[in-house]
């Protein structure tokens, strides 16, 4: 059976040459090679919309349709849109509770990106904590690499620097000296079911 990959973009407009070069036509390739998924994260994405969440709808068609003319193929490619799998918005609320608010600022690409940003209201939660919503993403669909580039075992590690694993269902934190086990949900096929 192929590796399982998982990439994806925020819909926050048309895809350009930018992503062509920089991923698309890596994807085209890769996606003979390994279990596809392709996320349209529109939730993350309301972060950059969040003024005019009309244009998301429109956004995660054009993304979709983008998607399809530089020849990623709906047959080899499982192509999901972020809103409307409730299950990662469940899980990220319950990553919420494991990651600090020091951790998040430590976390250099959001920093990055808060300075590109340049918010001038504030910084919108849902922007602070997207890589606690990728975590979430990178958990259920269980993929062996994201996009072409990192390969891991612990999405919440990768993702925001926590260290755990899913044992019988339970959230179990190693932090240090102290393991801290969280009951609640487990990962099963076709998402997260309730651990009773």
């Amino acid at each position: 059976m192929a590796k399982r990959i998982l990439t994806g973009d925020r819909p926050t407009g048309p895809l350009h040459l930018g992503h062509y070069v920089g991923s698309l036509q890596n994807r085209v390739k890769l996606q003979n090679e390994y279990d596809t998924y392709v996320l349209i994260a529109d939730i993350q994405a309301l972060t950059d919309n969040f003024e005019h969440p009309e244009m998301l709808e429109a956004n995660v068609m054009e993304v979709a349709f983008d998607y399809l003319a530089v020849g990623l193929d709906p047959d080899k490619v499982k192509f999901v849109v972020q809103s409307m799998v409730p299950e990662l918005t469940e899980l990220t609320i319950y990553f919420m509770n494991l990651v600090t608010v020091a951790t998040l600022e430590r976390n250099p690409t959001l920093k990055s990106e808060i300075q590109q940003k340049n918010f001038t209201k504030g910084i919108p939660v849902g922007f602070y904590t997207y890589p606690i919503s990728q975590a979430a993403d990178i958990t259920i669909f269980d993929p062996q690499t994201v996009s072409d580039k990192a390969t891991f075992e612990d999405p919440l590690q990768y993702a925001v620097g926590i260290p755990y694993v899913i044992v019988n269902g339970t959230v179990v934190i190693d932090k240090g000296k102290h393991t801290h086990a969280h009951p609640g949900r487990v990962l099963h096929g076709r998402g997260i079911q309730r651990e009773m």
